[in-house]
């Protein structure tokens, strides 16, 4: 259920909620690939760019909530710095144990129990006729189990910069041994959330002509969780839980209505209409708990920054790249793809004006890309890179196959997979005397194989060409899992364990 209030800002959340409910013994197994799988609603928001920078690494995925450019402080580049625009303040008890609630399903399927995305396409996702009717659809997803459902019911946006890296990642979760091959993705097993009960304000609250507020009054919320009972092969539990998982239920309910008359304050949804439908919207809920957390208003139209592309995939790059380095947040904002983040060109300067952002001492002097066609859009993955910095050195950079050549002041290094791998070995060997195996050599090869081919996703809007952040950032798991073979995955989690 797309939470309804915003868990970034409740980070301080009352530690006698839903974590105390796990069985103590019971520590999470590790995800696949660097660190922590993303979950439903584990997006980056605006001031955390994937790609230049600072590369978010994976398993630095913010969690629900969490929105860099909403109340957590994020460093782009060396000498710029990116400070939270907002900072409201802490919440009442009650509603931080409504978040915690909310966002426990996000503990098992995609942040706790990572390797269990519960992600469905059964959903008609159509959207609705009303905004009521649009939460009032993800509530019937979420009483059926359909985890995925809830993802199918976001704005269309939203959704596939989401959803279809999520189905993207079970698939090679199946491929890598980790999921069983007849997990059933439209019946979620381990998990069970019922709301029932919901009552809504009589009144929407009007953001602008495609955004709408529905509050919500009173009902219950429960959760049932059995890690046991979730769809693990049996190698990828002896690897990772030789002794098993718990077969103890985790059960926790709560009342919205109580939470609501100790705060004085509905819980807020947003809902966004597109084409004619509206849709629950993750983002816009985000957005809007922030800006009246912070006690600012809604934005107004002179807030917006509107919607400003490029001419290619590339030139889109280069200029966000560009504007970012030159301190330039609002060209930043224009180069935004206004389908996945249409919130921040709504919320604009909402956002921008609180952004203390400089410039950094860099100047790029050339900057080239490899492309690679994907589903809606383009992937841009840096090729060669010439740039200045403010002390007058030049930098050369260059991604030739599986090697990354860097030059500085005349001085080269060339560092390929195979010297990476090797260095890995000797940090393991100087801090628990670990030697590699074969089997354990050609699993981190690949890994970091795939570390060469991130890049930034791009994606056409109206004939001009966007950057998609979040889109980029789902999409991290998918391609570092898709160059894994046979049991590199297992392997992995098993060097990840052992070490």
């Amino acid at each position: 259920m797309s939470t309804p209030s915003n868990p970034g800002w409740d980070e301080q959340q009352d530690p006698g909620t839903w974590p105390q409910g796990q069985p103590p013994a019971w520590t999470p197994p590790p995800a696949p690939g660097y660190g922590q799988q993303p979950g439903y609603g584990q997006q980056p928001g605006y001031g955390q760019q994937p790609g230049y920078g600072q590369q978010p690494g994976y398993g630095q995925q913010p969690g629900y909530g969490q929105q860099p450019g909403y109340g957590q402080a994020q460093q782009w580049y060396p000498q710029g710095e990116y400070r939270a625009p907002l900072a409201p303040p802490r919440p009442p008890k009650g509603r931080g144990k409504l978040i915690a609630m909310s966002a426990a399903a996000v503990v098992l399927a995609g942040g706790g129990v990572v390797t269990y995305v519960a992600v469905s396409a059964s959903s008609s996702s159509g959207g609705a006729a009303s905004p009521r009717k649009a939460i009032e659809s993800i509530v019937s997803d979420l009483n059926n189990d359909d985890l995925v459902g809830v993802l199918d019911d976001l704005a269309p946006g939203e959704r596939k910069a989401i959803a279809q890296p999520f189905l993207d990642t079970v698939d090679e979760l199946k491929r890598g041994n980790v999921l069983r091959s007849d997990t059933n993705l439209n019946k979620v097993g381990g998990v069970d959330i019922t709301a029932g009960g919901l009552t809504f304000a009589d009144k929407t609250i009007t953001i602008n002509d495609h955004v709408q507020i529905v509050q919500l009054t009173g009902g219950t919320l429960h959760l049932r969780a059995n890690a046991s009972q979730l769809p693990f092969t049996s190698d990828f539990l002896k690897t990772v839980a030789p002794n098993g998982l718990p077969s103890n239920n985790v059960s926790e309910s709560l009342d919205i209505g109580s939470v609501v008359r100790e705060t004085g304050k509905p819980v807020r949804i947003a809902a966004q209409k597109v084409g004619g439908k509206w849709y629950p919207s993750l983002l816009y809920s985000i957005a809007d708990n922030a800006t009246t957390a912070s006690g600012l208003s809604a934005p107004s139209a002179s807030d917006r920054i509107p919607a400003v592309g490029a001419s290619s995939a590339d030139a889109a790059v280069r200029s966000f790249v560009e504007a970012l380095l030159a301190g330039q947040v609002q060209r930043a904002a224009q180069l935004l793809s206004p389908d996945e983040l249409g919130v921040i060109h709504d919320y604009g300067k909402l956002i921008t004006d609180r952004a203390h952002y400089s410039a950094v001492g860099v100047t790029i002097k050339n900057l080239t890309f490899s492309d690679t066609p994907i589903k809606g859009g383009t992937r841009v993955t840096l090729k060669d890179l010439d740039l200045t910095t403010s002390d007058g050195n030049e930098v050369h950079l260059t991604i030739d196959g599986t090697c990354l050549s860097v030059t500085v002041g005349g001085d080269q290094k060339k560092i390929c997979v195979s010297e990476g791998v090797d260095q890995i070995e000797r940090l393991l060997g100087d801090t628990g005397g670990k030697q590699l195996t074969a089997e354990e050599r050609t699993a981190l090869e690949h890994v970091l194989t795939s570390i060469t081919k991130v890049g930034i996703d791009a994606s056409q809007t109206s004939g001009s060409w966007y950057v998609n952040p979040i889109r980029s950032y789902s999409e991290l798991t998918t391609s570092v899992l898709s160059t894994l073979q046979g049991r590199d995955l297992l392997v992995l989690l098993g060097l990840v364990a052992g070490s």
